[in-house]
């Protein structure tokens, strides 16, 4: 049996609830430099939150390639599968 994709909708709220507010305006093509509070903190806290929540683990190399949301929810998707 397979497991949901997780979608940026999900990530927007994580990341939501990081920041505690209420969602922001974010799609797939979103840079992460464009997202207000954006920061390593803040990003390191986000991927901490999604590993938790999904029970995988990004690899460092992985993630420093990075450039936008879609790429994050394509990972993070990708890591699910694998298992």
């Amino acid at each position: 049996m397979g497991v949901d994709a997780v979608t940026v909708e999900d990530v927007r709220l994580a990341y939501a609830g990081i920041l505690a507010t209420d969602p922001l305006p974010l799609d797939a093509t979103t840079p992460f430099r464009n997202i207000k509070g954006w920061d390593s903190l803040n990003g390191s806290r986000l991927l901490l939150a999604l590993e938790s929540t999904y029970g995988i683990d990004f690899p460092a190399s992985e993630v420093q390639k990075l450039a936008n949301i879609g790429e994050l929810v394509a990972l993070l998707n990708r890591l699910r599968a694998a298992g």
